[in-house]
């Protein structure tokens, strides 16, 4: 939408069984606009913060029964006190997509020692108007 920043895609690792324990490191984002409009993309991290604090009305579930990732698309709101911004972007409505790199010392999912994991939040605000914005994101799990 316009105006604040709104989560579109949320990871984080899974608190079950040893998915604390596993390492996660993130190559890219694909991001797709498909209301042609001009977006402004931001990919945020916060550290070892519990989810209710960050993201309002977040639903996550598992990526799929291998991965010890989960996702969110369910969010209306974020609030990034404290974040990392780890990259951003803008799509134009000439070009209704874009990617962004995510490799870097700071793209990496983990968890502290209380199996609180990192969050990663893909965010996204249509300048001038509302737009509808797609995510999807690239990342290899060192279990």
């Amino acid at each position: 939408g316009t105006g604040a920043l709104v989560p579109i895609l949320s990871l984080r690792l899974g608190s079950t069984a040893n998915k604390p324990k596993t390492l996660v490191r993130f190559k890219r984002c694909e991001i797709l606009c498909t209301s042609n409009g001009n977006v402004l993309i931001e990919i945020h991290k916060i550290q070892d913060t519990a989810v209710g604090s960050v993201l309002t009305g977040s639903s996550f579930s598992a990526v799929n029964t291998n991965s010890a990732v989960e996702y969110d698309v369910a969010s209306t709101a974020v609030t990034l006190t404290g974040s990392t911004l780890l990259n951003s972007g803008y799509i134009s409505n000439n070009s209704d997509a874009t990617t962004l790199s995510l490799e870097g010392d700071n793209t990496y999912l983990t968890s502290n020692i209380d199996a609180l994991s990192d969050l990663i939040i893909v965010c996204a605000r249509g300048i001038g108007q509302a737009e509808t914005v797609l995510s999807s994101i690239v990342f290899e799990e060192f279990l």
